[in-house]
């Protein structure tokens, strides 16, 4: 049940070539060990406890990379001085102008209304856009995530976030401050979750279908709002669009991963961008804390909804300690981690402290109680296992599974779920695209049949997991040939139209910056075939000039080379040559290789006869280059001179000349 030390080490040498100060912050900010453990101390901790430990390092690595990068200046722009007030998205008043004495929530409502004031006269959603895209740019975190583009012109590229276009920072604005206002509310209220109209509170985020535009359009707009990198990881682990990449479910129910800030708040930030599209980046007040963690926080305070969260926690743990682990068909006993008392305190006094700490890194149990804040349904969609970056399996991955809002009434929440997935140690929303079919059907297993887990079900739960599932969300079962299969329905008419109208705000914006940005590549591709093409026109002359070289340099070198040559001719014999006598033909001094030629005197042939010899020898290159240069002969000309003188220079040169 431990984890093999070596193995964890080689994990934690990845993550060590990291920015300056990346391993003081990590000593400090770190929750799970404040100072760095010798191999002894990581002996001691038990396999859950390295396994946390490392996606949390993980966690804290992406973090730390995000705080540790260049800051891009900024230059602010728009009207000095707060932002102007807007007018509220729902009917209910501002929080000003609510009285002070905690009000009464209506109990026969669906909807929550607060009480007090004056709500102002109904606007239908395209004036309420076109106010806000007029009103003065936010300050603050509203502000830093805006593209920061002068007023009247249209930005040059398109940035990543429905938000950060001019149009529709205002409404963004508007949007996190009216969750804010329901923060407030249900913590002074006490009522069970936020208090927010159920066209907000059961919006579902969409991504535009744009079928039928331009080639490359599409995905041009998809880039600016998708994570494809996680999402091709997720679906080769056939855990998302498994059924559609086989043919059991028609396009129209394929999911997207939408790309999500890496700040440690990843699951808040993952929850609302599937709800409206949007980063959980407004403040709570001074509490320093986002909307939604404080939401989720404050069910950690509350006596009884902690004491409820704490006893599904305790129960799970005692699930999660003990697993089979994969043993490739051998028999293997399940491996259980014995916790103590006092250490289930400690555990849950963290988890409480983690609630309440921005962008620390979240268990779980933060997502069942970020259900329960929404009285909404979580769908987490992850790999079994969890690998390391050499692909050996670590730990089943607890985060997978299904989170309801047991502690709420099933008529009081939302029966669309929201679907998130799980990739290293990162929380992203998973959402469909805008389409013709009314429905979109999810899958609640992963490709190999496995069911996803019911997570902090207590035992009578358990025993009847879908009957209680359909209290909470809506579900069917289908029938694929592999056998049955429980799906989750999400319905695209939930899409909150305020959020539509921003997403086509987006999407008006991006057909403008698409054809400059095709444009501004078309014109760096034209650079580049230019420049392409004068580096092709520099290299072919320097390669011409090298070849002259090579060549001049080359036939240099050939005027130097002897060259083997073959004649005939006839010499006579000296006085005293007898028949079978060896004797020899001198060349001409220097002129020739070898210097002289030997031969036997042939049968019959005595001093003074003439006989005739056939002998191979080398010209001299210097000789052949003389006899070139004096009568502007070829080399192959000038070498079958020297032949017939025996490599004389002289004698070929008269023979030229027709002097000798």
């Amino acid at each position: 049940s431990r984890l093999d030390i070596d193995r964890f080490k080689l994990f934690l040498f990845y993550l060590r070539p990291r920015p300056p100060g990346f391993s003081r912050e990590l000593h400090r900010e770190t929750s799970t060990m404040h100072r760095f453990l010798s191999e002894e101390e990581l002996g001691d901790l038990t396999h859950q406890q390295l396994v946390t430990l490392a996606l949390e390092l993980q966690a804290r690595v992406v973090e730390l990379e995000g705080v540790n990068a260049p800051k891009r200046k900024r230059t602010p722009q728009g009207a000095s001085g707060p932002p102007r007030r807007l007018a509220p998205l729902t009917d209910q008043p501002s929080a000003s102008a609510r009285p002070k004495a905690a009000p009464e929530m209506p109990g026969t409502s669906a909807s929550v209304h607060m009480p007090g004031g004056e709500s102002e006269p109904a606007r239908s959603h395209s004036e309420e856009l076109a106010k806000r895209a007029t009103a003065p740019r936010p300050t603050g975190l509203d502000a830093e995530e805006a593209d920061h583009t002068p007023r009247g012109s249209r930005p040059a590229k398109l940035v990543r976030g429905i938000s950060r276009i001019p149009a529709n920072v205002a409404a963004a604005s508007q949007l996190r401050a009216e969750l804010v206002q329901a923060v407030g509310y249900s913590q002074t209220a006490g009522t069970p979750g936020l208090a927010l109209q159920p066209a907000l509170s059961h919006s579902t985020f969409f991504l535009p279908s744009l079928e039928g535009e331009r080639p490359g359009f599409r995905e041009y707009i998809h880039s600016k709002l998708t994570a494809p990198h996680y999402q091709q990881a997720l679906e080769e682990d056939e855990v998302l669009n498994w059924a559609v990449r086989r043919s059991l479910l028609t396009a129209e129910h394929r999911l997207f991963v939408l790309w999500t800030l890496s700040d440690g708040n990843c699951l808040l930030h993952a929850t609302l961008l599937a709800m409206w599209g949007l980063h959980d980046t407004h403040m709570v007040g001074a509490s320093g804390l986002s909307s939604i963690r404080s939401a989720m926080s404050q069910l950690f305070v509350d006596p009884i909804k902690s004491l409820a969260l704490h006893n599904r926690w305790e129960r799970q743990m005692a699930r999660d300690s003990a697993w089979l682990p994969d043993t490739k068909g051998k028999e293997s006993p399940p491996a259980k981690v014995e916790v103590t008392e006092s250490q289930m305190e400690r555990d849950w006094a963290e988890m409480v402290e983690i609630a309440g700490r921005q962008n620390a890194f979240l268990d779980s149990v933060h997502v069942l109680a970020v259900a329960h804040a929404l009285c909404r349904p979580l769908v987490v969609v992850a790999p079994a296992m969890q690998t390391d970056h050499f692909g050996v399996p670590l730990t089943p991955l607890f985060f997978r599974g299904i989170y309801l809002p047991f502690e709420c009434p099933p008529e009081l929440c939302c029966q669309q779920p929201l679907i998130l997935c799980f990739k290293d140690a990162h929380f992203m929303p998973v959402v469909p695209v805008r389409g013709a079919a009314t429905q979109v059907r999810v899958p609640l297993a992963d490709g190999t049949g496995e069911e996803l887990p019911l997570r902090f079900a207590t035992d009578d739960e358990m025993s009847q997991k879908w009957e209680v599932v359909a209290r909470y969300m809506d579900v069917e079962r289908v029938n694929f040939p592999s056998g049955e299969c429980q799906v989750a329905i999400v319905h695209r008419s939930t899409a909150h139209p305020l959020v539509e109208e921003m997403l086509d705000q987006f999407v008006e914006v991006g057909s403008t910056t698409f054809d400059a940005e095709r444009e501004e590549e078309t014109e760096a591709k034209r650079r580049l075939e230019q420049e392409a093409a004068a580096r092709h026109v520099k290299e072919k002359e320097e390669r011409k000039k090298k070849a002259a070289t090579e060549l001049q340099q080359g036939s240099s070198d050939s005027m130097d080379e002897d060259v083997l040559v073959s004649d005939r001719f006839d010499v006579k014999l000296a006085e005293s040559a007898r028949p079978g006598d060896k004797m020899s033909f001198i060349f001409p001094k220097g002129c020739t290789v070898p210097a002289k030629t030997e031969f036997q005197v042939p049968p019959g042939c005595f001093g003074g006869t003439m006989v005739t010899l056939t002998s191979k020898f080398k010209i001299k290159g210097s000789s052949i280059q003389q006899v070139c240069e004096v009568t502007s002969q070829s080399r192959e000309d000038a070498t079958k001179l020297l032949a017939k003188a025996h490599g004389d220079v002289n004698v070929a040169v008269e023979k030229y000349f027709g002097l000798g």
